[in-house]
């Protein structure tokens, strides 16, 4: 997710505002090369969504460690201000693309002040928050570590869940999945079969799900692989667009 000074271009064939293009003999790709925080400004003429998964740069300069997102499989920024980007941009769109009867996985920073803050700022939008969250245990033990002198590795995720109009889970599952951490596009990717593990609560034929940041677009073949209606990923580095792509079609052949 690039900062205001380095946007990616979009591909001149593709519209921030409407669906991905669709040819006689392929059926498109549900990605967009896009920025987020653009296309929220966009007028949209695509179905609104019921399942929106975000997983936004976390804005504690996971860039800046070792280990990070500098040039492992792309680069992408992590400051504050941008995870902050992110969220006023979700409140945006949630009058004219959110679905009144929805759910929300809301990956973040298992800091104690980030999710106090982002919960705040997600209930002032609208969302219902669980007040358990969902947690990705690293079973390899993979994780930064900040100061080893004083502190210890961190090596689980957490992403807050909640509904809009009080919208009924698909399944229950247990709220805690342990997976190695995998590296097949994006430095932070997400793991497919860990989200297809939590998506077995939100996910049927009747599903919508938009995933704003997609980079390894892992949400996306998880939640096509569920059974989804309809599914669109947006990303805003040409790189990692790129890598998702051919990532997907070795996805698709393995298949």
């Amino acid at each position: 997710f690039p900062s205001h000074d380095n946007r990616a271009t979009k591909k001149p064939e593709q519209s921030l505002g409407s669906l991905p293009i669709e040819t006689p003999t392929q059926k498109p790709i549900p990605y967009l090369l896009a920025d987020f925080r653009e296309w929220a400004t966009q007028p949209w003429t695509g179905p609104k969504f019921n399942l929106i998964h975000c997983d936004f740069p976390y804005g504690i300069n996971y860039d800046k460690h070792n280990g990070g997102a500098t040039g492992l499989l792309g680069k992408y920024t992590d400051t504050p201000e941008l995870y902050l980007e992110c969220l006023r941009s979700l409140k945006v769109i949630m009058a004219d693309r959110v679905a009144d009867s929805a759910h929300l996985m809301f990956w973040l920073s298992a800091r104690h002040e980030i999710i106090h803050q982002s919960r705040l700022a997600l209930e002032d939008m609208g969302w219902k928050i669980n007040p358990v969250p969902l947690i990705w245990h690293r079973s390899d033990n993979s994780g930064i570590l900040p100061d080893p002198q004083r502190g210890p590795r961190q090596v689980y995720e957490v992403c807050l869940f909640g509904s809009r109009g009080d919208r009924k889970i698909v399944q229950a599952v247990s709220n805690l999945y342990a997976h190695p951490k995998t590296k097949e596009v994006h430095a932070s990717e997400k793991p497919i079969v860990m989200l297809q593990h939590f998506f077995r609560m939100f996910v049927d034929e009747s599903t919508v799900m938009l995933d704003p940041t997609m980079g390894s677009a892992n949400s996306i073949l998880a939640a096509e692989e569920g059974g989804a209606k309809f599914v669109l990923g947006l990303e805003a580095l040409e790189e990692i667009y790129d890598n998702a792509c051919a990532y997907r079609e070795r996805v698709k052949r393995r298949d």
